[in-house]
């Protein structure tokens, strides 16, 4: 529209209900954007005779594409945890919202998942083209180089398809197919029996080769250790530290299959995303769940932070008759029962490679935080405000809900706040500490702040300020600050912190530029 003023052009014309939306898009020109709700049959006349009136410069029809993201992929009807339409007795809606998410993105092939497990398959059609080279940290193995698995050995291959299969109209496809796979074995299945050879050792140089060799942006780990290991836990350690030049690796572990409330090692160790499972129908897997695995259940706790899908999950397996699938040919490719929290990892290590090619200069801490503010209350269970738990409602077998791939790239879109501090003295008998944003974003209408590890329900603006007795009073409380935009329900990640003494730890009304 040319000019504000003719809005009234429309109300004449009869459409002033029908406005839902105007935006100034050209402000040199006095130019605005009006977007129209018309029935469809009306369209095209509404639009011919907007613009012969001269009030408009140009008026078109806004068109919605209909995109088949998984279409010719043999199985991709069965992938649930993608795209759940009630298929083989499911709650439809329980997913991760995938085809929304690859709306934005289907990963950029400059992220790398390591997927560090058994080794993977290095030849099969739905994984070959995402594969780069790998590494094989066992010693004197049976079988296997180069991060290929012996034998039977097809757990991560499972892992693989799940988080990067190719979009390649063959079989199935993954979260983030556009990413790269490094495969990583650090153990082997001597007797296919479910029992892994391995030591700390294999495990913490697959760690350490991942981000400092491949130099990967995500670590899957759908595997536990019977105890916890220094090495282990200082490779993980620098991984997220390290990694990524600084940035940090995130890395994503399983919380493990006994139904057990508490959290495997290492998914209980703090810098790492500890997933969960759920059945098809939203709730905690469990041996009473109806999906017919009662054999196990996810294990949760103190320690959980998020659940994904993990029951009779269709993904990639060791070709023809070996692995778990032990049809002949191509139709043994595949395994349609793939289970655990070991199936559940990989979705949420996709994500995380999702939200990385959406924007590569989050820190570790920033993706999770993402991923876990932005997970769906799922399974009508109690969420509540936890200690210790910043980024949202948690529940101890739920964490913070279902991974939303969908709305954890929204997020991304806005920017995360950069903060600072300015002393200001109003007068000789009162100094403010403010703490402001720096990079204010439009559009987004409040801010979110954490004082000292809990959310400050009172404050919603983009500077807090906290206020002294008088001027010569000492500082004496520490207060430990970060920020995080909100738009739509959406939370952008959390700023990095910020520290500083100041008077009292209650915030004061403040109004800038006194």
């Amino acid at each position: 529209m040319k000019d504000l003023r003719r809005k009234e052009a429309l109300e004449k014309a009869g459409l002033a209900e029908n406005i839902i939306k105007i935006e100034l898009y050209d402000a040199d020109r006095n130019g605005y954007d009006v977007t129209l709700d018309v029935k469809s049959s009306d369209i095209l006349r509404i639009c011919r005779d907007l613009y012969e009136s001269g009030v408009v410069t140009c008026a078109e029809p806004s068109c919605f594409m209909e995109i088949k993201h998984g279409a010719g992929n043999a199985h991709y009807l069965n992938q649930w945890g993608l795209k759940n339409t009630g298929q083989s007795g499911a709650t439809s809606g329980i997913d991760i919202n995938a085809e929304q998410a690859w709306a934005i993105t289907r990963g950029s092939s400059g992220i790398k998942i390591a997927v560090i497990d058994e080794g993977v398959d290095l030849t099969h059609p739905d994984l070959q083209g995402n594969l780069l080279p790998g590494y094989d940290a066992t010693v004197n193995p049976p079988g296997g180089a180069n991060g290929s698995p012996w034998a039977n050995n097809a757990h991560g291959t499972a892992c693989a398809g799940i988080v990067g299969a190719i979009n390649n109209a063959i079989g199935v496809v993954g979260v983030a197919s556009g990413c790269k796979i490094v495969p990583i074995r650090i153990a082997y299945d001597r007797y296919d029996d479910g029992n892994w050879t391995t030591n700390e050792t294999w495990i913490s140089n697959g760690i350490d080769h991942a981000w400092r060799t491949a130099k990967v942006d995500v670590l899957n780990n759908s595997w536990s250790c019977s105890s916890s290991y220094t090495k282990v836990q200082e490779a993980i350690y620098y991984a997220t530290t390290n990694g990524r030049g600084y940035k940090g690796c995130v890395v994503v572990v399983c919380t493990q299959n006994w139904n057990s409330s508490t959290v495997s090692y290492p998914a209980s160790l703090s810098n790492v995303i500890a997933v969960g499972a759920i059945s098809y129908n939203g709730m905690r897997k469990s041996p009473t769940t109806p999906d017919g695995e009662t054999w196990w259940g996810s294990n949760y706790g103190t320690a959980l932070d998020v659940v994904a899908p993990g029951v009779k999950i269709y993904t990639t397996d060791i070709q023809s008759s070996l692995g778990d699938n032990t049809t002949t040919g191509t139709a043994g490719n595949y395994y349609a029962s793939f289970n655990g929290t070991s199936a559940a990892t990989p979705h949420v290590a996709g994500i995380a490679a999702l939200i990385l090619s959406a924007n590569p200069n989050l820190t570790q801490k920033q993706v999770s935080d993402i991923i876990e503010s932005t997970a769906e209350k799922v399974g009508g269970y109690g969420y509540t405000t936890t200690s210790g738990r910043p980024n949202g409602m948690w529940n101890n077998q739920m964490g913070y809900g279902l991974v939303d791939a969908y709305a954890a790239l929204s997020s991304t879109d806005i920017n995360i706040p950069e903060i600072s501090l300015e002393l200001i003295r109003q007068s000789n008998y009162s100094v403010y500490a403010v703490f402001s944003v720096d990079n204010p974003q439009s559009g987004v209408p409040y801010y979110q702040w954490e004082l000292n590890g809990s959310i400050l329900s009172s404050v919603y603006t983009p500077y807090i300020a906290f206020q002294s007795g008088s001027d010569s009073q000492m500082a004496t409380q520490f207060a430990t600050l970060r920020c995080r935009a909100v738009f739509n329900g959406i939370h952008s990640a959390w700023s990095n912190s910020i520290y500083h003494f100041v008077w009292s730890l209650a915030p004061v009304y403040y109004t800038p530029g006194i």
